[in-house]
């Protein structure tokens, strides 16, 4: 539901960017739908969540394909699942690594006050309207 939101309002019509207009259509459309849960919880918005996030998504799928594999060999023998869990655990750092650099850049995020329940339930009913009425056109054509 969140990628057709996305993907109406970030289309691109040039397939090369294919791979990478799926990766910032999916990471816009959780940023969108997240923010005002996070806004309620925590009170901080982050200006850079966005682009560390594009970073870090692409390797998500292999981190966690080396996570699985490093388990999956530890039960045959420890000595086997060295390889990929040194494997998920470059992958692993590199993500810590793009969150650690981009929370220390100055004025990369701010504090938002008071962002009360009736605020984020107002927020979520058109978004959520929106996010239905989209998806079902996206799904039908």
């Amino acid at each position: 539901m969140g990628r057709a939101l996305a993907f109406a309002f970030f289309s691109l019509k040039n397939p090369r960017f294919a791979g990478t207009r799926s990766i910032a259509a999916s990471t816009i459309a959780v940023q969108i739908f997240v923010l005002p849960a996070l806004l309620y919880l925590t009170g901080v918005l982050s200006f850079l969540s966005l682009p560390a996030n594009i970073l870090a998504l692409p390797i998500i799928p292999s981190a966690m394909l080396a996570g699985f594999l490093a388990g999956l060999l530890a039960m045959v023998h420890p000595i086997l699942a060295l390889l990929p869990a040194l494997v998920g655990t470059a992958l692993l750092q590199w993500m810590i690594s793009i969150v650690t650099i981009t929370a220390a850049i100055p004025f990369s995020a701010t504090t938002v006050v008071a962002f009360p329940a009736w605020l984020m339930a107002l927020v979520y009913i058109p978004l959520t309207w929106f996010a239905i009425r989209t998806y079902r056109n996206y799904r039908v054509s």
